[in-house]
Protein backbone atom coordinates (compact mmCIF):
# COMPACT_ATOMS: atom_id res chain seq x y z
CA UNK A 1 0.00 0.00 0.00
CA UNK A 2 1.52 3.24 -1.29
CA UNK A 3 0.84 5.93 1.53
CA UNK A 4 3.27 8.73 0.70
CA UNK A 5 5.97 9.68 3.27
CA UNK A 6 6.17 8.22 6.77
CA UNK A 7 4.84 10.91 8.87
CA UNK A 8 2.43 10.21 11.24
CA UNK A 9 -0.88 10.19 9.57
CA UNK A 10 0.96 7.57 7.39
CA UNK A 11 2.09 5.46 10.02
CA UNK A 12 -0.87 5.12 11.54
CA UNK A 13 -2.98 3.96 7.45
CA UNK A 14 0.06 1.24 7.78
CA UNK A 15 -1.03 0.25 11.07
CA UNK A 16 -4.79 0.57 10.41
CA UNK A 17 -3.94 -2.05 7.42
CA UNK A 18 -2.06 -4.44 9.94
CA UNK A 19 -5.03 -4.86 11.81
CA UNK A 20 -7.47 -5.10 9.38
CA UNK A 21 -5.28 -8.11 7.62
CA UNK A 22 -4.91 -9.88 11.25
CA UNK A 23 -8.76 -9.52 11.63
CA UNK A 24 -9.42 -10.78 8.36
CA UNK A 25 -7.25 -13.36 8.82
CA UNK A 26 -8.14 -14.23 12.58
CA UNK A 27 -11.45 -12.89 12.85
CA UNK A 28 -10.66 -11.58 16.17
CA UNK A 29 -12.47 -8.30 16.29
CA UNK A 30 -10.31 -7.16 19.18
CA UNK A 31 -7.47 -6.69 16.35
CA UNK A 32 -9.89 -3.10 15.34
CA UNK A 33 -10.33 -1.91 18.88
CA UNK A 34 -9.09 1.90 18.03
CA UNK A 35 -8.68 4.91 20.42
CA UNK A 36 -11.38 7.53 19.91
CA UNK A 37 -10.62 10.59 18.27
CA UNK A 38 -10.81 13.98 20.44
CA UNK A 39 -14.16 15.52 20.16
CA UNK A 40 -14.48 18.07 17.51
CA UNK A 41 -14.14 21.45 18.85
CA UNK A 42 -17.83 22.00 17.27
CA UNK A 43 -19.13 20.41 20.22
CA UNK A 44 -18.17 22.78 22.61
CA UNK A 45 -19.22 26.40 20.80
CA UNK A 46 -22.79 26.78 22.09
CA UNK A 47 -24.06 28.22 18.83
CA UNK A 48 -23.90 24.82 17.37
CA UNK A 49 -26.50 22.23 17.97
CA UNK A 50 -25.81 18.67 17.09
CA UNK A 51 -28.37 17.24 15.14
CA UNK A 52 -31.35 14.96 16.46
CA UNK A 53 -31.87 12.34 13.96
CA UNK A 54 -34.91 9.76 13.96
CA UNK A 55 -34.62 6.30 12.71
CA UNK A 56 -37.49 4.46 10.98
CA UNK A 57 -39.04 3.92 14.10
CA UNK A 58 -39.33 7.60 15.32
CA UNK A 59 -36.45 7.02 17.59
CA UNK A 60 -33.52 9.65 18.27
CA UNK A 61 -30.07 9.40 17.96
CA UNK A 62 -26.64 11.22 17.61
CA UNK A 63 -24.19 9.92 15.47
CA UNK A 64 -21.02 9.16 17.11
CA UNK A 65 -19.22 7.95 14.72
CA UNK A 66 -19.55 10.79 12.55
CA UNK A 67 -19.87 13.89 14.70
CA UNK A 68 -17.88 12.32 17.70
CA UNK A 69 -14.79 10.25 16.33
CA UNK A 70 -14.33 12.44 13.59
CA UNK A 71 -14.55 9.83 10.80
CA UNK A 72 -14.59 11.83 7.77
CA UNK A 73 -11.39 14.24 8.64
CA UNK A 74 -8.03 13.45 9.06
CA UNK A 75 -6.16 16.94 10.39
CA UNK A 76 -4.73 18.57 8.22
CA UNK A 77 -4.62 16.00 5.10
CA UNK A 78 -8.42 15.18 4.62
CA UNK A 79 -11.33 17.61 5.47
CA UNK A 80 -14.54 19.50 4.03
CA UNK A 81 -13.84 23.62 3.82
CA UNK A 82 -16.46 25.92 3.27
CA UNK A 83 -18.04 26.39 0.27
CA UNK A 84 -16.97 23.12 -0.59
CA UNK A 85 -19.44 21.14 -2.95
CA UNK A 86 -19.86 17.50 -2.03
CA UNK A 87 -21.49 14.15 -3.40
CA UNK A 88 -22.41 12.13 -0.31
CA UNK A 89 -23.29 8.79 -1.39
CA UNK A 90 -25.16 6.63 1.14
CA UNK A 91 -26.88 9.39 3.20
CA UNK A 92 -28.96 6.92 5.29
CA UNK A 93 -30.59 9.34 8.10
CA UNK A 94 -28.37 12.44 7.12
CA UNK A 95 -25.79 11.85 9.43
CA UNK A 96 -23.04 12.64 7.22
CA UNK A 97 -25.48 15.44 5.40
CA UNK A 98 -25.81 16.97 8.56
CA UNK A 99 -21.98 16.95 9.64
CA UNK A 100 -20.71 18.03 5.82
CA UNK A 101 -23.43 20.54 5.89
CA UNK A 102 -22.10 21.84 8.69
CA UNK A 103 -18.68 22.32 7.61
CA UNK A 104 -19.27 23.75 3.80
CA UNK A 105 -21.30 26.03 5.41
CA UNK A 106 -24.07 28.74 3.26
CA UNK A 107 -22.46 28.95 0.48
CA UNK A 108 -21.46 25.09 0.25
CA UNK A 109 -23.53 22.57 -0.96
CA UNK A 110 -24.13 18.58 -0.11
CA UNK A 111 -26.03 16.23 -2.64
CA UNK A 112 -27.23 13.06 -0.92
CA UNK A 113 -28.31 9.79 -2.41
CA UNK A 114 -30.15 7.88 -0.38
CA UNK A 115 -32.15 4.73 -2.66
CA UNK A 116 -34.19 3.48 0.40
CA UNK A 117 -38.09 4.98 -0.08
CA UNK A 118 -38.49 4.65 3.60
CA UNK A 119 -35.09 5.85 4.46
CA UNK A 120 -35.34 8.37 2.26
CA UNK A 121 -38.34 9.89 3.56
CA UNK A 122 -36.97 10.20 7.06
CA UNK A 123 -33.66 11.49 5.71
CA UNK A 124 -35.55 14.68 3.95
CA UNK A 125 -37.66 15.08 7.20
CA UNK A 126 -34.64 14.88 9.42
CA UNK A 127 -33.21 17.45 7.30
CA UNK A 128 -36.43 19.93 7.66
CA UNK A 129 -36.54 18.99 11.28
CA UNK A 130 -32.73 20.32 11.91
CA UNK A 131 -33.51 23.50 9.50
CA UNK A 132 -30.78 22.22 7.20
CA UNK A 133 -31.07 24.02 4.20
CA UNK A 134 -27.45 23.15 2.21
CA UNK A 135 -28.52 19.95 1.79
CA UNK A 136 -30.15 18.35 -1.29
CA UNK A 137 -32.00 15.04 -0.94
CA UNK A 138 -31.80 12.68 -4.07
CA UNK A 139 -34.09 9.41 -4.09
CA UNK A 140 -31.58 8.00 -6.58
CA UNK A 141 -28.34 5.57 -6.09
CA UNK A 142 -25.22 5.71 -7.56
CA UNK A 143 -23.68 3.41 -10.01
CA UNK A 144 -22.13 3.18 -13.44
CA UNK A 145 -24.46 4.41 -15.46
CA UNK A 146 -28.48 5.35 -15.60
CA UNK A 147 -31.19 2.80 -15.15
CA UNK A 148 -33.27 1.05 -13.06
CA UNK A 149 -31.98 -1.97 -10.19
CA UNK A 150 -33.31 -3.68 -7.25
CA UNK A 151 -32.92 -2.58 -4.15
CA UNK A 152 -32.57 -5.12 -0.80
CA UNK A 153 -35.25 -3.93 1.78
CA UNK A 154 -32.68 -3.69 4.77
CA UNK A 155 -33.60 -1.13 7.70
CA UNK A 156 -29.73 -0.65 7.48
CA UNK A 157 -27.43 -1.32 4.81
CA UNK A 158 -29.93 -1.81 1.87
CA UNK A 159 -27.69 -2.95 -1.18
CA UNK A 160 -28.26 -3.85 -5.44
CA UNK A 161 -28.87 -7.39 -5.89
CA UNK A 162 -31.24 -8.90 -8.55
CA UNK A 163 -33.67 -10.49 -6.00
CA UNK A 164 -34.01 -7.07 -4.56
CA UNK A 165 -37.46 -5.65 -3.15
CA UNK A 166 -37.82 -2.34 -4.31
CA UNK A 167 -37.25 -0.65 -8.20
CA UNK A 168 -35.05 2.30 -7.63
CA UNK A 169 -33.96 4.65 -10.11
CA UNK A 170 -29.44 4.69 -10.66
CA UNK A 171 -27.88 7.49 -11.91
CA UNK A 172 -23.77 7.96 -12.14
CA UNK A 173 -21.89 10.57 -10.87
CA UNK A 174 -20.75 11.93 -14.40
CA UNK A 175 -24.39 12.24 -15.34
CA UNK A 176 -25.59 13.90 -12.61
CA UNK A 177 -23.25 16.49 -12.66
CA UNK A 178 -23.72 17.14 -16.33
CA UNK A 179 -27.23 16.88 -15.99
CA UNK A 180 -27.53 19.43 -12.98
CA UNK A 181 -24.70 22.06 -14.48
CA UNK A 182 -22.56 21.48 -11.24
CA UNK A 183 -19.32 23.50 -12.22
CA UNK A 184 -17.00 22.29 -9.44
CA UNK A 185 -16.87 18.56 -6.88
CA UNK A 186 -14.35 18.84 -4.05
CA UNK A 187 -15.28 16.14 -2.17
CA UNK A 188 -16.93 12.32 -2.70
CA UNK A 189 -18.29 10.56 0.03
CA UNK A 190 -19.13 6.58 -0.79
CA UNK A 191 -21.20 4.09 1.53
CA UNK A 192 -22.81 2.10 -0.82
CA UNK A 193 -23.03 -1.38 0.62
CA UNK A 194 -20.63 -2.72 -1.82
CA UNK A 195 -21.38 -0.46 -4.66
CA UNK A 196 -18.76 1.86 -4.37
CA UNK A 197 -16.30 0.86 -7.32
CA UNK A 198 -19.20 0.80 -9.54
CA UNK A 199 -20.43 4.27 -8.10
CA UNK A 200 -16.30 5.38 -9.12
CA UNK A 201 -16.22 4.02 -12.60
CA UNK A 202 -19.56 6.16 -12.92
CA UNK A 203 -17.59 9.52 -11.82
CA UNK A 204 -14.57 8.77 -14.29
CA UNK A 205 -14.78 11.73 -16.04
CA UNK A 206 -15.59 13.99 -13.27
CA UNK A 207 -12.77 12.85 -10.96
CA UNK A 208 -10.34 13.61 -14.13
CA UNK A 209 -11.57 17.20 -14.40
CA UNK A 210 -12.02 18.28 -11.03
CA UNK A 211 -9.81 15.92 -9.00
CA UNK A 212 -12.10 15.37 -5.76
CA UNK A 213 -10.95 14.42 -2.63
CA UNK A 214 -12.83 11.17 -1.56
CA UNK A 215 -13.56 9.13 1.65
CA UNK A 216 -14.65 5.16 0.18
CA UNK A 217 -16.38 2.84 3.06
CA UNK A 218 -13.60 -0.28 2.53
CA UNK A 219 -15.03 -3.13 4.34
CA UNK A 220 -18.12 -4.25 2.16
CA UNK A 221 -15.71 -6.77 0.24
CA UNK A 222 -12.65 -8.27 1.26
CA UNK A 223 -10.35 -6.45 -1.37
CA UNK A 224 -11.71 -3.00 -1.14
CA UNK A 225 -8.68 -1.60 0.36
CA UNK A 226 -7.00 -3.02 -2.83
CA UNK A 227 -9.18 -2.60 -5.67
CA UNK A 228 -10.56 0.65 -4.62
CA UNK A 229 -6.66 2.06 -4.35
CA UNK A 230 -5.78 0.18 -7.84
CA UNK A 231 -9.24 1.81 -9.52
CA UNK A 232 -8.74 5.45 -8.82
CA UNK A 233 -5.15 4.95 -9.85
CA UNK A 234 -6.05 3.93 -13.10
CA UNK A 235 -8.28 7.34 -13.87
CA UNK A 236 -5.56 9.32 -12.00
CA UNK A 237 -2.49 8.48 -11.02
CA UNK A 238 -1.61 11.55 -8.71
CA UNK A 239 -3.96 10.00 -6.11
CA UNK A 240 -2.23 9.70 -2.38
CA UNK A 241 -4.41 7.61 0.21
CA UNK A 242 -4.63 6.96 3.18
CA UNK A 243 -7.35 4.83 6.15
CA UNK A 244 -8.59 5.47 8.69
CA UNK A 245 -10.81 2.89 11.48
CA UNK A 246 -12.94 4.87 13.98
CA UNK A 247 -15.19 1.55 15.33
CA UNK A 248 -14.56 -1.49 17.57
CA UNK A 249 -16.59 -2.81 14.90
CA UNK A 250 -15.73 -4.68 11.96
CA UNK A 251 -17.58 -1.92 9.65
CA UNK A 252 -16.31 1.47 8.71
CA UNK A 253 -12.79 1.40 7.76
CA UNK A 254 -12.77 4.41 5.61
CA UNK A 255 -10.14 4.70 2.84
CA UNK A 256 -9.01 8.30 2.07
CA UNK A 257 -7.60 9.36 -1.32
CA UNK A 258 -6.62 13.29 -1.91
Amino acid sequence: MEVGDDSAHDAESKAVLLKIIKHRLTDNILWLKTTPAPYRKILDEPNVKLPSLKDLNGDDYVAKDIFYLEQYIIPEAFEAKPDDVIIDGGAYLGETAAFFASLVGPGGKVYSFEGHPRIYEALTINMKNNGIDNVVCVNKVLGQSEGMLRLSDNSFGSFITSDGVFSVDAVSIDGFIEAYGIKKLDLIKLDIEGGEADAILGARETIRKYKPKLALAAYHKKDDFYNLMKLLLDIDSSYEFMMRHTSSRYSETVLFAF
